[in-house]
């Protein structure tokens, strides 16, 4: 076989694994009822028109192996992650020296060689909204693979203060208030987020346009890929503040 052959292969099969996992509408405004367009036909668009793709439900299926059980598709998919660990252990090795390679020396201006130097990442001062980046990929050669470890992190109560090596002035405590989570493997997926709501202080699970409400304790899962914490005791951004004023309850879909 030669690597366009084995191109090919590939996507004729990813061609199968998405043979009805979407549904393609056609949304006018302000009407949002949409149009089915079946297998895709000329899809040009007017004034004030859309195109709306949606998973179906067999879709979700099958990007998340039909083989698993329930809740190891609601904790993130097919691949299986090596153990669990914790988000206090991520960045306890985030900030511990590292001696590097020889491949990677540092020019030392006092000696005029290079020297296999010591690096080490540090916080010096803490924000007020912290965004957490957990590496969900991982890249050895020329394959790259996605990674399912289960990292618990705390919902509440998360205590920056050993990882800081600046003033702490503004707190060092966060709360949790959104999860961005990645479902499927390297080279497709699908996005979901929780969010806890800054007016009932309730977690709902936003996928696609469904909204419904959750339960704390779903929020950790190996699903997770972006979280998002607030200190404790700070203000919600100005950007929300309207949002907790003119509060109604949301309803679920």
């Amino acid at each position: 076989d030669t690597p366009m052959s084995d191109a090919a292969g590939d996507a004729a099969a990813f061609g199968e694994l998405l043979e009805g996992a979407f549904v393609v509408k056609k949304l006018s405004f302000p009407r949002q009822q949409g149009t089915e367009l079946g297998n895709y036909p000329d899809m040009g668009l007017e004034d004030r028109e859309m195109i709306s793709v949606d998973w179906t439900q067999s879709g979700v299926d099958k990007v998340l192996d039909p083989g698993a059980d329930d809740e190891a598709q609601q904790m993130g998919g097919g691949q299986s992650g090596s153990g669990a660990t914790t988000l206090q252990q991520c960045l306890k090795l985030f900030t511990t020296p590292e001696v590097l390679s020889e491949q990677d020396t540092w020019f030392c201006g006092r000696c005029k060689s290079h020297v296999r130097a010591t690096k080490t990442m540090g916080l010096w001062r803490l924000p007020k909204l912290l965004v957490l980046h957990l590496k969900r990929f991982s890249d050895e050669g020329w394959s790259r693979e996605k990674v399912d470890t289960l990292v618990r992190f705390p919902v509440e109560r998360l205590d920056m203060s050993p990882y800081v090596q600046g003033p702490q002035d503004g707190g060092t405590v966060y709360d949790l208030y959104a999860v961005s989570n990645h479902f499927g493997g390297a080279g497709f997926g699908h996005y979901t987020a929780f969010c806890k709501s800054p007016a009932d202080h309730k977690w709902y699970n936003f996928d696609d346009s469904s909204v419904r409400p959750c339960s704390e304790e779903s929020v950790v899962s190996p699903a997770a890929y972006v979280l998002f914490y607030q200190q404790r005791g700070a203000a919600p951004p100005e950007s929300l503040q309207h949002v907790v004023a003119s509060h109604r309850p949301i309803r679920s879909s």
